[in-house]
């Protein structure tokens, strides 16, 4: 692409990023009578609402929802926005931001479009709104610059590698941003310690939890001791995804088996369940999806890919090559890509089996931009695909649930696809860290050897059993329907977001209209597990 037409692309982006502050996807509390918000009965529960990036209007537009229903309770609720402080945050996305005005400290276009939008949605919720600026002053931003903060490089090498759309570190420029990245983490840690000491909350309300600067919030909120609430949008249509004391990304991992091992699993929510997974080929009950909705046999996919019918097939799903780069302690491999080569190696010198990786379509139909992609790499690294491997591209339709019944097991490093395979009764081999591992139903491997002891004795992994797949199915019943929670109020839109709010009255987000949004007021309240039960 030259020159003038990657200026003219940018441009382009900037408008869609200022479209998307006047869309649908931007609450709307004004219609709403102020009379009504105050209640009548107070708590002693200070709620403070840290989303801090008000221009990702998914998430700072459910935050606003979240704050009037616990205000609607008598929670006294705070929220906290950056006034433009930070040299770099989430919302600095290569399709609007060049590097050099991260770099130079220039990206007021970004700010523009999120402090005062934010306030001014938040405004008729007459709930407090703090600012960044109020808790660190210009010298103490100058100060921090010159101070090594090690507890603050996971989050900002994360949120580097999301800008860039890469997995590693690995040029000049790529370090300056990160630079930026580290002074935007060191000066939100300074700025949410010294938040928590003046307002004194007793529960802390955030998105993500990773990345900068959700990601330092959520560390330092953790070190202080009090009820931290993280949530995202999940995956199901109508539903968000809470966890405690730390990001989903972790809790969903080390998550206690009797949260999800003692409710009763009936065949009527297996029936749900297994209704749920087998639409997921097209993702009609989905925010988010990346399966076309192509429907083949076996035998045209075989047939497609040129696969051997005499030869064991190994499935393998790689993960998008920069998401969520945070350390995991289970991990047994350097990255994703370190496993993906181990993997080839090993396939290379097997001729009697073949391999089947599909590079995630996330790749090509992500929000973010993928600027490293798996087949390169492959590329790169091999200069050809070895004979005895099959690659479905990112933009291949093929069905990845379809592709993977054909493999005598699958191997994954960190998709929660593991989660939906299992319950298919697929056998499961987690290399790294997927919300699937240490359940019970998959192959989980700890180091390097019992990964590659595994691979030399492929051919006589063992299928799973009746008992491991009602296990995975209850455990997948648990994640898609208890912990994945609906509520009402969420719209599905198709433009640039995937639902926006829709409240006609404010009695609609008071105590016993949602049973949804009632459970996660309580759970806030009362310091209690995010899950949902009919």
């Amino acid at each position: 692409m030259n020159e003038r037409k990657m200026l003219i692309k940018h441009k382009i982006n900037i408008f869609k990023r200022y479209l998307r502050s006047k869309s649908k996807a931007r609450a709307s509390w004004s219609q709403l009578n102020s009379d009504n918000i105050e209640c009548d009965e107070h708590s002693s529960e200070k709620i403070l609402i840290t989303t801090s990036t008000g221009s990702n209007w998914p998430c700072s537009s459910f935050d606003s929802l979240i704050a009037l229903a616990l205000k609607l309770r008598g929670a006294e609720v705070s929220f906290l926005l950056c006034d433009g402080v930070l040299p770099a945050c989430q919302e600095c996305d290569s399709q609007w931001i060049s590097p050099k005005d991260i770099i130079e400290s220039n990206i007021k276009s970004v700010c523009k479009d999120c402090f005062h939008p934010a306030e001014i949605m938040l405004k008729p919720l007459k709930i407090n709104i703090y600012k960044y600026s109020d808790f660190i002053s210009k010298d103490k931003i100058s100060e921090l610059s010159s101070q090594n903060d090690s507890n603050c490089d996971e989050h900002a090498r994360a949120g580097t590698l999301r800008y860039y759309g890469v997995g590693e570190i690995n040029s000049k420029s790529q370090e300056q941003v990160f630079q930026q990245f580290l002074s935007a983490s060191k000066i939100t840690k300074e700025v949410i310690n010294n938040c928590v000491k003046k307002i004194k909350p007793t529960s802390v309300v955030l998105h993500h939890g990773i990345y900068v600067p959700q990601g330092i919030i959520a560390s330092e909120i953790s070190k202080n001791n009090i009820n931290l609430c993280v949530w995202g949008p999940s995956y199901r249509q109508g539903t968000v995804l809470f966890s405690r004391h730390e990001t989903y990304h972790h809790s969903m991992i080390n998550e206690e088996k009797s949260l999800w091992d003692g409710y009763d699993f009936t065949k009527e929510k297996e029936s749900t369940l297994m209704n749920y997974i087998h639409n997921k080929a097209n993702g009609s009950n989905d925010w988010i999806s990346y399966q076309s909705g192509l429907i083949e046999s076996q035998d045209e996919i075989a047939t497609k890919f040129n696969l051997d019918p005499s030869k064991k097939t190994i499935g393998l799903l790689t993960n998008v090559i920069w998401d969520a780069q945070l350390h995991f302690k289970n991990s047994c491999f350097d990255s994703m890509l370190d496993w993906l080569f181990h993997t080839i190696d090993f396939f290379k010198q097997s001729d009697n089996l073949q391999l089947l990786i599909r590079i995630h379509p996330a790749e090509v139909l992500g929000t973010v931009p993928s600027n490293q992609k798996v087949y390169d790499e492959i590329i790169k690294k091999y200069n050809h695909i070895p004979p005895n491997i099959r690659v479905i591209l990112p933009s291949d339709k093929t069905c990845t649930y379809s592709a993977m019944k054909l493999c005598d097991c699958v191997l994954v490093y960190g998709t929660k696809t593991a989660v939906e395979l299992s319950s298919l009764g697929q056998r499961v081999v987690i290399a790294g860290e997927s919300w699937a591992r240490g359940k019970g139903f998959t192959k989980d491997v700890e180091n390097i050897n019992e990964y590659e002891h595994l691979l030399q004795n492929i051919n006589s992994i063992d299928k799973m059993d009746s008992r491991q797949i009602r296990l995975a199915r209850k455990y997948a019943y648990h994640l898609f329907f208890r912990k994945m929670i609906p509520i009402k109020a969420l719209e599905k839109i198709s433009s640039f977001a995937p639902y926006k709010i829709n409240v006609k009255n404010i009695s609609e987000l008071k105590v016993g209209h949602d049973k949804g949004l009632d459970t996660i007021c309580n759970a806030i309240l009362d310091k209690k597990e995010f899950i949902y039960d009919e």
